[in-house]
C-alpha cells in the first residue's frame, strides 16, 4: 500500500524474476495493480538486486504530482549531490557520469505526459532505467508489463507457509502453529482480500486485541476500507483527528509542518507523537529521500479514507487555511524547497483561489513568482494559474496586473518553428502592456521588474529597440529608487547595448561597475553576466579586479552554484565555439552537450532554448565529417534563422553563417526538403534529444561501468547501530526512548535516518539488515 519494502516479498519470486528480466532488456517496465497490492516493494526489492551489481538507484514518489515537468523537478529533488543543473539529463550525467542507474517512479497515474518525459529522459542519459508503477500500463512503445494480482485467499485448514499467512505472521509477530489461531489469521487474510497493504494494517492490530477479535471485527467487510475503517477506530482520539488532518498534505511533509497545520484542540502534547502511534499503525510512512529532515508520506488509499473524513466533517475550512498559510511561506524559501514541496505550495494558492479576493491571490501568486524561475514545472505551474487569473478580466489594480502580465510571457501555446514570430510579438506586446500599466500606477519597483523582464525577453521578442530603451530606462529608475541589486543588472543590461553599438570602453565600464556591485550587492545575475561579456572581450580590454575576473570553466560552475542557467548556455556556447576554433571538437561536442541538455530543461517555458547548441553543433559535425547530421541540423535551423544571431556569439556567428552556406550549395534540394519535412514533423522539443545523442557520439563519450557489488552500509552512527539492534527485537518507539533514554521523537528520525542509510523503506528491511549483519540484541 504504500512505500518500498515495508511489505516485503513473500509469494512473489514469480513476479520480481520477471521485474529483473524486464529490467535487464533495458525497456520501460511498470508494475501494475491495485492499491495495496505490493507494487512498491516489488520496485525496492528489484532495484535492491540491482544495487548489489553496483547499480543506482533513486526512489521517485510522484502521487502528488500531475505534469511532466513536475515530475522532472521530483526527479531532481531526489539526486544525490549538491548544486546539480536544473537539466534532468545533466544533473543523472553530474551525478552518476554515465554510470548504470533504475530510476524508480513511484504511482504514476496522474502524471500528463509522462511517456515523454522518460523518452527523454532516457534518450538524454542512456544509462538510465525507467522503473515505474501504477494501476494500470502507461501503454509506451517499448513498454514491458508486469501485472501483480492478490496474493491467494487462504482456507481456514492452509498450511502455515501460505503466502498470505506468512505476511500476517511477519507483521502481527504471533506463531501460526496452533490450528485456532491460523484459522483466525485466515480469517483475517481473506477479508482483506488478499492485499498485502490490507493484511498488515489489520496485523497490526492483532499485537494488541489478538486474532479472533480482529477476525470477528472484520468479518463481513471486504478489502482496504475494511481495513482502514478498523484500523482508525483503534486509534486514540488524538491520532484519529491528526489523521484526518494529514489528509490535506498532497506530498511528502515534515514534523515541523504537522506542527503548523494540525490543531489538538483543547488536547495538550506534542503532534508528533500522534505521527508516531500512526506509523505503529502503519497508516503514515516515512518518505524515502535525500538526507535532511524526516519526511512522512500517507499511502494513497489512507489518504483517499481520510480526506473523505475530513471533507466530511467541520475541520476542513481550518486545516486548509493553516496549511495555505505554512506553504505560501515555504513557497518563498528557496528553489530546493519550491522543487521538492510544490504539490502543497500550488494546493495552497489553489485554496487561496477557491476562497479568497482575486486580487489578494493574484498578489500572492506574483510574489511568489521570481523563487520559481528556476525550478521549470513551478513556474510553468504557476504561470498557468497567473493566466487564468487574468483571464478572468476582474478589476486589479493596474500595479498588479502589470506584475501578473510580466510574470505570464511563458503561457504562449503553439510555441514551435514557423510560430515563433507570433510568441515573440505576443510576448513583446504583453511586456509593453505590463509596462504602460505599472508606468500610470507610478509604482517604480515594479516598473523596475518589467523593465528587467523585457530586457531578458530579447532572444524571444527580437525587439532590439525596446529592449536597448528598457535597458537605459531601469538604469536610470534603479538610480533614483537607490536598488543597488537592480542597478547592478540594468549596468550589465546597458553595457551588452553598448557593446552591440561598437563603444568597447563604456561596455567595459558599465560591466565592471555591473560585477563589482553585484559582488558587494549579492545579485548573481550581475556577477556572472557581467563577467561573461567582459570575458569576450579582448584580454587588453579586461579590468583587474579583486577577486580577480573567473576563467570561462570557473564561471560555469559560478553560474551552475548560482542558479543561473541563462548565462551557464552562453557560457558553454563560447566554450563550444573556442575548442573549436583550436580543432578541439569532440571537446566542442562535449560543451554543446551540455548546453542541450539545459535547453531541453527550458524548452517549454523557452521555445528558442535549444535553438543556439543546435547552431553550435552544425559545425562541429561538419568539421568531423559528418555531413549528413549536418544537413539534418541545417534544416532544423532554417526556419528559425532569425532567431540564431541572439542565440550564439557573433564569433561562432560567422562559422554558422559559413557552413550553412556550404550545406546550401552541396546538399541535393531533394534531400534537403526530404530532411526539412522530418524536421518539421518533429518540432525542436523532440530534435534536442537527438542533437544530444550526436553531440555525445561526437564527443567520444563512454559511460562510466558499475563498481561492482555493493559493500554492506558501514556508515551508521553508534546511537544509529543501537537503534537499529532495538528495532529488529521489535520494540516500538515509544519502547526504544525508554530503553536508550531519548524522545520517541529522536527515535523516530534515527529511525529514518538507518532506513536511508541501508536503502530499504521500513522497519521490516532495516529489521532483515540486522539479522543478516548480526546487529541484534
Amino acid at each position: 500500500m504504500g512505500s518500498a519494502g515495508g511489505l516485503g516479498l513473500v509469494g512473489r519470486d514469480a513476479e520480481l524474476d520477471a521485474v529483473r528480466r524486464a529490467l535487464d532488456s533495458r525497456a520501460l517496465v511498470a508494475i501494475t495493480g491495485l492499491p495495496g497490492v505490493g507494487r512498491s516493494a516489488l520496485a525496492a526489492a528489484a532495484a535492491a538486486e540491482l544495487a548489489a551489481d553496483g547499480v543506482a538507484s533513486v526512489v521517485v514518489p510522484l502521487r502528488a504530482v500531475e505534469d511532466s515537468m513536475g515530475a522532472a523537478d521530483a526527479v531532481l529533488a531526489e539526486l544525490p549531490g549538491d548544486n546539480l543543473s536544473t537539466s534532468l539529463p545533466e544533473a543523472l550525467w553530474e551525478a552518476y557520469d554515465g554510470a548504470p542507474v533504475v530510476v524508480v517512479l513511484e504511482d504514476v497515474d496522474r502524471v500528463e505526459g509522462l511517456v515523454e518525459l522518460v523518452t527523454g529522459l532516457r534518450a538524454g542519459y542512456p544509462g538510465a532505467t525507467v522503473l515505474c508503477t501504477a494501476l494500470r500500463p502507461l501503454h509506451a512503445p517499448d513498454e514491458r508489463v508486469v501485472r501483480v494480482a492478490a496474493l491467494s485467499l487462504p482456507g481456514d485448514d492452509a498450511p502455515r507457509d501460505h503466502p498470505a499467512l506468512l505476511v500476517f505472521a511477519e507483521h502481527a509477530w504471533i506463531d501460526l502453529d496452533d490450528p485456532a489461531v491460523r484459522a483466525d489469521a485466515a480469517r483475517i487474510c481473506r477479508e482483506a482480500g488478499g492485499l498485502p497493504g490490507s493484511i498488515v494494517l489489520a496485523a497490526a492490530r492483532v499485537r494488541t486485541l489478538g486474532p479472533s477479535v480482529v477476525a470477528h471485527a472484520l468479518a463481513g467487510h471486504d478489502g482496504i476500507d475494511a481495513a482502514l475503517g478498523w484500523t482508525f477506530e483503534l486509534l486514540t482520539k488524538a491520532a484519529q483527528q491528526t489523521l484526518v488532518q494529514l489528509s490535506v498534505f498532497v506530498g511528502p511533509f515534515q514534523l515541523d509542518a504537522v506542527a503548523a497545520v494540525v490543531d489538538r484542540g483543547p488536547t495538550s502534547g506534542d503532534p508528533a507523537d500522534d505521527v508516531l502511534e500512526l506509523v505503529d499503525a502503519h497508516l503514515v510512512e516515512p518518505s524515502p529521500g535525500r538526507e535532511g529532515e524526516a519526511r512522512f508520506v500517507l499511502p494513497g488509499p489512507v489518504r483517499r479514507f481520510a480526506r473523505h473524513l475530513l471533507v466530511s466533517g467541520d475541520l476542513a475550512d481550518g486545516v486548509r487555511d493553516r496549511h495555505a498559510l505554512y506553504y505560501g511561506n515555504r513557497g518563498r524559501a528557496g528553489a530546493d524547497i519550491v522543487r521538492r514541496e510544490w504539490p502543497d505550495i500550488a494546493a495552497a494558492l489553489d485554496h487561496a483561489l477557491d476562497t479568497g479576493r482575486l486580487d489578494d491571490v493574484l498578489a500572492a501568486a506574483v510574489a511568489l513568482a521570481p523563487d520559481v524561475q528556476e525550478v521549470p514545472g513551478a513556474k510553468a505551474s504557476l504561470e498557468e494559474r497567473i493566466g487564468d487569473l487574468l483571464a478572468r478580466d476582474q478589476p486589479v489594480p493596474d500595479r498588479l496586473r502589470a506584475q501578473a502580465l510580466m510574470w505570464s510571457t511563458s503561457t504562449f501555446t503553439g510555441g514551435e518553428s514557423g510560430d515563433m514570430q507570433r510568441v515573440g510579438l505576443w510576448t513583446a506586446r504583453r511586456l509593453a502592456e505590463a509596462a504602460g500599466l505599472a508606468r500610470e500606477s507610478g509604482d517604480g519597483p515594479a516598473l523596475l521588474a518589467v523593465l528587467d523582464r523585457t530586457v531578458r525577453s530579447l532572444r524571444i521578442t527580437l525587439d532590439l529597440a525596446s529592449a536597448v530603451a528598457a535597458a537605459h530606462e531601469g538604469l536610470e529608475l534603479a538610480r533614483r529608487l537607490d536598488d543597488q541589486r537592480a542597478l547592478s543588472r540594468f549596468e550589465c543590461w546597458v553595457s551588452m547595448a553598448a557593446r552591440t553599438a561598437g563603444d568597447a570602453e563604456g561596455a567595459v565600464r558599465l560591466a565592471t561597475s555591473a560585477v563589482v556591485r553585484g559582488r558587494e550587492h549579492g545579485d548573481p545575475v550581475s556577477t556572472t553576466a557581467g563577467a561573461q561579456l567582459l570575458l569576450t572581450l579582448p584580454e587588453e580590454l579586461r579590468p583587474v579586479l579583486d577577486p580577480p575576473l573567473p576563467t570561462l570553466e570557473e564561471l560555469l560552475e559560478d553560474c551552475i552554484r548560482l542558479e543561473q542557467p541563462f548565462t551557464a548556455m552562453t557560457v558553454l556556447g563560447a566554450l563550444a565555439h573556442q575548442a573549436h576554433a583550436r580543432g578541439e571538437d569532440p571537446a566542442a561536442a562535449r560543451w554543446i552537450w551540455r548546453l542541450l541538455m539545459i535547453g531541453a530543461n527550458r524548452q517549454r517555458t523557452e521555445p528558442m532554448a535549444t535553438l543556439g547548441g543546435v547552431a553550435l553543433l552544425l559545425s562541429v559535425a561538419l568539421a568531423l565529417g559528418e555531413e549528413e547530421d549536418a544537413a539534418r541540423l541545417r534544416e532544423c535551423t532554417r526556419p528559425l534563422e532569425l532567431f540564431v544571431p541572439y542565440c550564439i556569439g557573433p564569433p561562432a556567428m560567422v562559422d554558422y553563417q559559413r557552413d550553412t552556406a556550404r550545406l546550401d550549395d552541396t546538399v541535393p534540394q531533394d534531400r534537403r526538403a526530404a530532411l526539412a519535412g522530418e524536421v518539421a514533423a518533429q518540432g525542436m522539443a523532440k530534435v534536442n534529444p537527438w542533437a544530444q545523442d550526436l553531440a555525445r557520439r561526437l564527443a567520444g563519450h563512454r559511460p562510466a561501468s558499475p563498481t561492482g557489488r555493493a559493500d554492506a552500509p558501514t556508515d551508521l552512527t553508534p546511537r544509529e547501530l543501537e537503534v537499529l539492534a532495538e528495532l529488529a527485537s521489535g520494540r516500538t518507539n515509544r519502547e526504544i526512548a525508554e530503553i536508550l533514554g531519548m524522545s520517541a521523537k529522536t527515535v523516530m528520525h534515527h529511525s529514518v535516518a538507518i532506513y536511508r542509510k541501508l536503502g530499504v523503506r521500513g522497519r521490516t528491511g532495516a529489521t532483515a539488515w540486522a539479522v543478516e549483519h548480526g546487529v541484534t540484541r
